[in-house]
């Protein structure tokens, strides 16, 4: 992670915030995100619940140490 505060993600980690979002907000369905993103609708259960918990840090991958 960066210093400060900040949030570096790459561009996939970002479209995921707004993919998930809408799912939060119940504006598109688990299957239909899960192709958007490419990921199957179970892994968008655990990436949604992930982001209620950590916000945005939960969907930078956790390998990167950045």
């Amino acid at each position: 992670m960066a210093e400060g505060g900040e949030i570096r993600m790459s561009v996939k980690e970002a479209k995921r915030v707004g993919v998930i979002q809408r799912v939060i907000e119940k504006s598109i369905k688990q299957t239909k995100a899960g192709e958007m993103l490419g990921v199957s609708a179970r892994q968008i259960r655990r990436i949604a619940e992930r982001y209620k918990v950590f916000g945005e840090r939960g969907l930078i991958h956790r390998l990167n140490k950045r």
